[in-house]
């Protein structure tokens, strides 16, 4: 019996994942293919789908942002097997997969009892930092519904938390991650770019830079996401269902150059505040005349409901900013205007809502500093940058340091904007929306005293 990734880990839960060694719970799910001096585990997985989680695909219009992704600059490859010329990996069965070498490629087919095929490829090394990840996959037999692609972000050989990323041979293609439960990172999506059928090739590619996981297929960004923590460990190969039959070429993984100016090392004195926005639940679910929120699965979700004006929403439990202090906050649009504004509020002082500042973005491709005293001014007015990940759904990390009278602005930890005030800024903490019908997801708000410069 095939165990199920979709329950707690628990040493001796039959439903739960767990390493072959652990023979009291009287069932062996994986073995170990001795290869050399590694080993190569082929594991047993999911005895239900992440796909059938997922729901009904959307489509892709709108969602990926596509156009504003930049071109990697590649560095020195890391790993590389055409799945053909050499034959790094055992042939036959094992647990919940079956492998031969054949059809110019590494076949790999999930075998029953019900449930998903996991193998994984320690052998081509432990990754982290900024890489990429790249495979092409056809699909050879089952049914078309049944994802397969890459598996990565194994930190540990106990796979406690992973992420997958895969398509079906009926156009779809989903990113989801395991940490406990399946969570569909970016949901399940219909895109013409997905080859469909049997025989069509699809390379998928993953690039990691940190905590931000970009996938594309055939060369497309198809969507984003910020991890809670920085990406990294070993990879593998990931098929869904089972009677699900896929032939893999063409692996790589290269080192990747900075995409974007880094972030200055930080003098942080001490972190004030954390809070991914998903699992503590610090914030009210709330709706008043003009703001409407409530926790989704990517984050904390803030509607502007208003019949005019703007919505914001005060976060109370970060308390007061220092003089020298950097918060930073993922966000993505997912209704509205995409030419209005949505991001940070902060430098409130004393529940005066006529003075604070803003630091925000657009859908299009833009970011503005803001402040309102009385009246609206912007240190920095509407400014394009590719730094800007377009599109509904395209999530951004914005950040701001302040050091008492000196704003400092960062988008995806590019340097974006300086600008000095007449006064030290203290106050409160926000998120904002600028006009009625936005509606977007925040997560991963993290808030640190930094040391005076």
């Amino acid at each position: 019996m095939k165990h199920s990734a979709l329950d707690f880990l628990t040493n001796c839960d039959p439903h739960a994942p767990r390493p072959a060694e652990n023979a009291r719970c009287g069932a062996i799910l994986s073995i170990a293919l001795l290869l050399g001096s590694v080993i190569v585990p082929l594991l047993a997985a999911p005895a239900k789908s992440v796909w059938a989680l997922a729901g009904t695909p959307q489509t892709a219009q709108g969602l990926s942002g596509a156009a504003s992704v930049s071109a990697a600059t590649p560095g020195r490859v890391l790993f590389e097997d055409d799945f053909h010329s050499r034959r790094h990996w055992k042939e036959g069965l094992g647990g919940a997969c079956k492998t031969a070498y054949a059809d110019v490629g590494f076949i790999v087919e999930d075998v029953p009892p019900p449930g998903s095929c996991e193998f994984d490829l320690t052998q081509a090394g432990y990754f982290r930092g900024n890489f990429r990840v790249e495979l092409t996959a056809r699909l050879r037999r089952g049914e078309l519904n049944g994802g397969f692609g890459l598996k990565f972000g194994m930190a540990t050989n106990d796979n406690r938390s992973y992420y997958t990323f895969g398509v079906t041979g009926n156009g779809g293609y989903l990113l989801a991650g395991w940490n406990g439960s399946w969570r569909a990172l970016i949901k399940k999506t219909s895109d013409p770019v997905v080859q469909q059928g049997y025989g069509a090739p699809n390379q998928l590619t993953v690039e990691i830079r940190g905590r931000t996981i970009q996938c594309y297929i055939n060369g497309k960004p198809v969507g984003s996401y910020d991890a809670p923590e920085d990406v990294r460990g070993t990879i593998g190969l990931n098929l869904d269902l089972t009677g699900t039959e896929v032939v893999f070429t063409d692996l790589r993984v290269v080192e990747l150059g900075a995409l974007v100016t880094p972030v200055p090392e930080l003098a942080v004195v001490r972190p004030l505040f954390e809070d991914d926005l998903v699992a503590k639940h610090n914030w009210p679910e709330l709706a008043d005349r003009y703001c409407k929120t409530w926790y989704g699965e990517d984050g904390f979700v803030v509607a502007n409901v208003g019949p005019e004006g703007t919505c914001e929403i005060t976060l109370d439990k970060v308390g007061t900013l220092p003089a020298n202090a950097r918060m930073e906050v993922s966000v993505a649009l997912r209704k509205g205007s995409p030419r209005s504004s949505f991001g940070l509020k902060f430098g409130r002082p004393a529940q005066d809502n006529n003075l604070f500042y803003t630091f925000t973005l657009n859908a299009d491709g833009s970011y503005r500093l803001s402040q309102l005293n009385q009246a609206w001014r912007y240190p920095i007015d509407w400014t394009n940058d590719p730094v800007v990940k377009k599109g509904y759904g395209a999530i951004n990390r914005l950040a701001v340091e302040i050091y008492g009278r000196t704003i400092r602005c960062y988008i995806n930890d590019k340097l974006v904007g300086t600008t000095a005030v007449t006064t030290d800024l203290r106050g409160d903490a926000g998120l904002f929306l600028a006009r009625p019908g936005m509606e977007a997801v925040f997560s991963n708000l993290r808030v640190f005293e930094l040391a005076a410069k």
